[in-house]
């Protein structure tokens, strides 16, 4: 039976399989595909490699680039790729709990200090063995001002090899301090170089390769020789190359952009992700009898009915900025209720004095403001807008007068950084530490979590039978997935 259309994310890493022969045909892993032409990318020639392979193995999609930077952006799709070539200390795990991978030991010496050892198993793919000054030193890099890592480490103070161990001196103490300490290890000096799965070697012309790490201190003997890294720049080659078979496998994040559409038999299997949604209520208005105005907005957010609805089973509810996954995360409450929402509005005084359906609050002196508020969501998130629908009818049936502003992304900033919105749909993406501080903007008020979106790993039929990825991760126990014909 064929999965219904999936829209798919370009930060996601995208498998491309390799037979005996490339061709325009889809290969037999592909099965039931739906009979429908694939678009074919508008004003870009699609090259599909021709040629025998020169062993059976992988290809990956990725952005054609120079190299794929350890610490400072890649094109997300480029990302992706990251942990096959480098480790960090930790991993998260599918619970979101951090996972010793290059960590030996790392023990409290009191006064926000800890000493870290590196395992003394891992060699770089050059040969040369693990030591604490690599780790001292990939750790600075990664803190540096540009690197995607320095919010995490920004309670780092300094990291100093000390024999076999790393000493690290935080500013102040840090709850989940393994869980920032994901970053990849490279040599020093030679920041690409790491101790991952796979080496990344440039072919020339633009051309790329992951070749299997014959060094890596882990079971490598199920994992494919070879990836061939396909350059697969937009969505609409994402989807002529699915649905003709070359990509095998992908993650889909439901809240991404609805084109292009995969259309193709495959397994689906989901899996957590850090994607958080939640509303934001702007904290440079003024809101007459404002604490207990907010605890209306609480109680008129039916968290499941939108998780349901609007994000069609995709997402789980939640009311704090935890991952329900996550052992830290409470049992969900839902704490919706229009019935005590209404009550509580008559409490504050609400009426409809002038007869416009429109509820008034009493304030000072006499005056009366109505409950009349403006909604802003980001067009471009799939589900969001529908999600914002749905709650603007919650605060309508209480006799709110809402608009809805559904806007594209540039203007959906502008309209945040000018504070022209009363309540804000937002998502972001959880680190690995659970820290959450709002973006800077004229916002910053309370927040309404919703729930955290789940991405799907979507493959061909047969494929693999253990694939398991983990919310930062798609390719985590990569060498465990039980490859079949591979």
């Amino acid at each position: 039976m064929c999965l219904r259309c999936a829209a798919v994310a370009l930060l996601a890493a995208l498998l491309v399989s390799c037979s005996e022969q490339w061709g325009p045909a889809a290969p037999d892993l592909v099965v039931e595909p739906v009979p429908v032409e694939a678009p074919v990318p508008e004003n870009r020639e699609v090259l599909i490699p021709s040629g025998a392979a020169r062993s059976v193995g992988f290809g990956l999609a990725w952005v054609r680039a120079e190299r794929l930077e350890p610490f400072a952006g890649n094109r997300a799709v480029n990302a992706a790729l990251l942990p096959l070539i480098y480790e960090g200390l930790y991993a998260i795990g599918k619970d979101f709990e951090p996972v010793p991978l290059l960590c030996a030991s790392m023990t409290y010496a009191g006064d926000n200090v800890y000493v870290v050892e590196p395992s003394p198993f891992a060699l770089f793919s050059d040969g040369s063995p693990l030591t604490a000054a690599d780790v001292a030193y990939s750790l600075k890099e990664a803190a540096k001002p540009g690197s995607v890592y320095a919010a995490l480490l920004m309670h780092i103070t300094s990291a100093e090899a000390d024999g076999s161990a790393v000493k690290v001196t935080l500013s102040r103490p840090v709850t989940r301090f393994a869980a920032c300490l994901t970053f990849p290890v490279v040599k020093a000096g030679e920041p690409y170089i790491g101790t991952g799965r796979y080496v990344f070697e440039s072919a020339g012309a633009g051309g790329a390769t992951l070749t299997r790490n014959a060094l890596w201190h882990g079971d490598g003997s199920n994992l494919p020789g070879r990836i061939d890294l396909l350059d697969c720049t937009d969505m609409t080659s994402v989807s002529f190359y699915f649905q003709y078979g070359h990509i095998a496998l992908l993650s889909s994040d439901f809240t991404a952009r609805a084109e292009p559409v995969i259309r193709s038999g495959c397994e689906r299997r989901d899996y957590p992700s850090p994607l958080m949604e939640y509303i934001e209520l702007n904290a440079a208005k003024t809101l007459p009898d404002a604490q207990n105005l907010k605890k209306v907005f609480a109680l008129a957010l039916d968290r499941a009915a939108l998780c349901e609805k609007a994000y069609e089973g995709n997402a789980d509810p939640c009311a704090e900025p935890l991952p329900p996954s996550s052992p830290e995360a409470r049992p969900y409450e839902s704490g919706y209720s229009r019935r005590e929402a209404a009550l509580l509005l008559t409490c504050m005084g609400a009426e409809d004095a002038d007869h416009d359906g429109v509820l008034e609050l009493p304030m000072q002196r006499g005056a009366k403001t109505p409950l009349r508020f403006v909604i802003i969501v980001n067009s471009e998130n799939a589900a969001q807008p529908r999600a914002a629908r749905m709650y603007a009818e919650e605060l309508r049936a209480l006799g709110m007068d809402v608009t809805v502003n559904a806007l594209p992304g540039n203007e959906y900033s502008r309209a945040y950084e000018a504070g022209e919105y009363d309540i804000c749909f937002s998502q972001r993406e959880l680190p690995p530490d659970f820290s959450f501080d709002l973006a800077p903007g004229v916002g910053n008020g309370d927040v309404l979590i919703i729930g955290f979106v789940r991405k799907s790993l979507l493959m061909q039929r047969g494929l693999a039978e253990n694939a398991s990825p983990a919310p930062y991760d798609m390719f985590a126990g990569f060498e465990r997935w039980g490859f079949i014909g591979v």
